[in-house]
């Protein structure tokens, strides 16, 4: 939906071919979870079906809704989310060399996940 504009109709009128824009989006879509699951069977060294690596959803979601879109739709751009999963990983990343725990890094990015969905959503109630 939101590869189409968020409105197939109005897109279909304006001459946007959403079934073909739908029908890429669910290719690229499967292209890179499958180059997500080689990556993650090269790292690990086997592969099975019930394998999953359930640690980076959060990671995931703090990264896109720091970089600015909005968890209730409607704004983003994929450079930002990029943006965001840059940052988020430079925290992790001095974290390791500052040698902290683990948890603390999960509490931090708890708390900046707080943080931008409140900043977001002070921002929509501003506009509003």
């Amino acid at each position: 939906e939101y590869a189409v504009g968020g409105k197939a109709e109005a897109a279909r009128l304006s001459g946007v071919r959403v079934g073909t824009v739908r029908t890429a989006t669910f290719a690229l879509s499967g292209l890179s979870g499958g180059i997500a699951g080689v990556i993650l069977a090269s790292e690990v060294g086997t592969a099975q079906a019930n394998m999953d690596n359930t640690g980076n959803t959060f990671d995931a979601i703090t990264a896109v809704v720091l970089g600015g879109v909005s968890i209730l739709g409607g704004e983003g751009a994929i450079w930002r989310a990029v943006f965001g999963a840059f940052f988020l990983q430079m925290i992790g990343n001095g974290f390791n060399l500052l040698n902290l725990r683990p948890e603390y890094q999960s509490v931090l990015k708890g708390a900046i996940l707080v943080l931008a969905v409140s900043l977001d959503a002070w921002a929509r109630r501003r506009r509003a």
